[in-house]
């Protein structure tokens, strides 16, 4: 989960054992949820880093049925239904890892 203090997303995750890319959105501290969208740029994905730094959305890494994955994708849009890819990151494929965003 991320928060931008206003919004709260979830991303990823499994549904029906199967790891999938939705998008979801809460206005009100998670009491209810919208999808945002049902598919994305992103491959689907689990086990997965995500954050909200610098006015963006981030995902990265995190693995899908078959593979880890180091990519890194970021969205601006408020909806988080716009998704851009960054890069693959440095470090090797990993999952079930944390991210910290501090001070921001």
């Amino acid at each position: 989960m991320a928060s931008n203090g206003a919004n709260v997303w979830f991303t990823g995750g499994l549904k029906s054992s199967a790891a999938i890319n939705e998008v979801h959105k809460s206005a009100d501290s998670g009491a209810n949820w919208s999808q945002v969208t049902q598919t994305t740029p992103f491959p689907v994905r689990k086990n997965h880093f995500f954050a909200h730094y610098d006015s963006k959305l981030w995902i990265m890494g995190g693995s899908n049925d078959t593979v880890k994955l180091n990519d890194v994708y970021w969205s601006a849009d408020t909806d988080a239904a716009v998704w851009g890819f960054s890069s693959y990151a440095p470090w090797s494929a990993r999952e079930n890892g944390s991210l910290l965003v501090y001070n921001s």
